[in-house]
């Protein structure tokens, strides 16, 4: 017992001294991890110990108690003495036996033996010189004693072997005669006999496994050996499991600490990866999630900042344009006016004629500036797309030239939420575009259709097979004054981009140079 307390206390000692090592360290995790461990190692041992020290003391003091001298000696006694008390009657018949007398199935009857067999044993077999037997005997006909019987004989000082019949037992007692021949008798044994046999031998094999068990663990001090192995074990357990625990707390968190640190420092794309389950998945989804829509929600506002500064300088341009070509619109008027009885010399009649188209020119620059500087917010009601589609369509075939545009409308389209005129202008813009792209041939396709992320949301496709944009231009074709055409402002398609996300929609473009370009629009 003294062993045990000596080898716990070490192994307290290593604890302890595990715990001061990672309280010690700096990082706060660690701590963590050693309180959840102390507090684990707590629950484990303390009610394991004394538990473990009362289960100990207990088995042996009963072990002890149970074991009381002169029980082993009394219990082989008891079954020495229920044995010869058996082998009494034979033993005594076999005494008396004379082989020169005439014994018949009457005289076995009066003494109460069932078989009288004389045998002899040879090397292989056993072969039978004289028998007699009772109709009554439970032993069967032309019944032998087995050779490892009389080897028995031979060897020990064993007299007797029970038989076990199905309908009860029978005891057969040997005496030799010769070197090898044998004078056996057989007779019942009394059941209460058999059960008094087998409840000592019963109690003969529990003494016996008791005093194993005293003299190779309690004597040998193994039961306090396998006690502090129990106790070490289980305290083992709790670090692992504590360690293991506050792992999937503390990395975590510290994987949280560290990504709040990034987006402080105003990194938004960043995204914590964990091996968290449970409700800290749920809370790293969650912080995940808030980080890209505080990234989205950034993007849409500097969007909105920089349309809203580029708005402030289309108002002042188309104003200043108004101011200059007013006088310029009035002066030439005036000139024509007076000019218009006369006939001028035909460069001079070009000349006017130019300028008049620059100066139209000028005025619908000023216009789309104007309309630009003042987008007013969208006045939403439900809509049908496809019914919007198709009316601008019927106009734009008008202007379209060789170029056809031919339209794809899903049945059953569900209603949007949408400013009519503001979806006729964005279908305009990209339907133009489309025809331009096209360069006087080709085909431009509009499909709606259910958007794949919703089933309340559609998607507007305009498709056509022009020329196609390059990646460097794909990059910027959404910016203010940003512009590929000769004459172009760069508005449209910065206007066509307010429109979806004053309707909290998408738009991405798709093009390839030489392939034509396709615009996706979800509303």
């Amino acid at each position: 017992m003294s062993d045990f307390f000596i080898w716990a206390g070490a192994t307290l000692v290593l604890l302890s001294a595990y715990f001061v090592f990672l309280w010690r360290r700096s990082r706060n995790r660690s701590r963590f991890r050693a309180k959840l461990s102390i507090i684990f190692l707590l629950f484990v041992l303390i009610p394991t110990v004394p538990l473990t020290f009362l289960v100990a003391h207990l088995l042996t003091r009963s072990v002890r108690v149970l074991l009381l001298p002169g029980i082993g000696e009394a219990l082989d006694t008891s079954l020495e003495t229920i044995r010869l008390q058996v082998e009494e009657r034979g033993k005594l018949f076999l005494e008396a036996f004379d082989p020169s007398v005439n014994y018949t199935p009457n005289i076995l009857e009066e003494e109460k033996i069932d078989l009288l067999g004389i045998y002899r044993f040879d090397r292989d077999s056993v072969i039978t010189l004289h028998s007699i037997r009772l109709q009554t005997s439970l032993l069967p006909e032309n019944w032998t004693p087995q050779r490892e019987s009389l080897v028995d004989l031979l060897t020990t000082e064993r007299t007797s072997r029970l038989i076990s019949l199905g309908e009860g037992s029978m005891i057969t007692v040997y005496r030799p005669l010769s070197d090898s021949t044998f004078a056996v008798a057989g007779y019942p044994v009394e059941t209460h006999v058999l059960k008094a046999r087998d409840d000592v031998v019963r109690a003969l094999d529990i003494y016996n496994t008791l005093s194993l068990l005293k003299e190779s663990i309690i004597e040998k001090n193994l039961l306090w050996i396998l006690a502090l192995l129990l106790v070490v074990g289980l305290a083992v357990l709790a670090v692992i499991t504590a360690r293991k625990f506050s792992r999937g707390i503390s990395e975590p968190v510290q994987d949280l600490v560290k990504g709040m640190e990034l987006v402080a420092d105003g990194d938004l794309s960043h995204q914590v990866y964990t091996r968290a389950k449970d409700e800290f998945r749920f809370l790293v989804d969650s912080f995940n999630k808030m980080i890209h829509d505080l990234a989205v929600s950034r993007r849409k506002l500097i969007r909105a900042e920089r349309m809203a500064a580029w708005q402030e300088i289309a108002r002042r341009i188309s104003h200043e344009m108004k101011n200059s070509l007013t006088p310029v619109s009035i002066s030439l008027r005036r000139f024509q006016n007076h000019i218009q009885q006369e006939s001028l010399p035909p460069a001079l009649e070009q000349s006017l004629q130019d300028i008049q188209e620059e100066l139209h020119g000028l005025e619908v620059m000023a216009k789309e500036f104007s309309t630009f500087a003042r987008m007013p917010l969208p006045q939403k009601s439900p809509l049908d797309l496809n019914e919007v589609v198709q009316s601008v369509v019927r106009l734009a075939e008008f202007s379209s030239g060789q170029v056809n545009v031919r339209t794809n409308l899903a049945a059953h389209l569900p209603l949007i939420n949408a400013d009519r005129e503001q979806m006729k202008r964005l279908l305009t813009n990209l339907i133009k575009n489309g025809i331009e792209a096209s360069r006087g041939n080709g085909t431009v396709m509009i499909t709606t259709g259910v958007a794949a992320s919703s089933e309340h949301a559609v998607k507007l496709v305009i498709q056509d097979q022009g020329e196609g944009i390059d990646s460097e231009t794909l990059d910027k074709i959404f910016h203010p004054y940003y512009t590929t055409k000769e004459k172009g402002t760069g508005l449209g398609l910065a206007i066509v981009q307010k429109i979806v996300e004053d309707h909290d929609g998408e738009i991405r473009i798709e093009s390839e140079k030489g392939k034509g370009t396709r615009v996706i629009v979800s509303l």
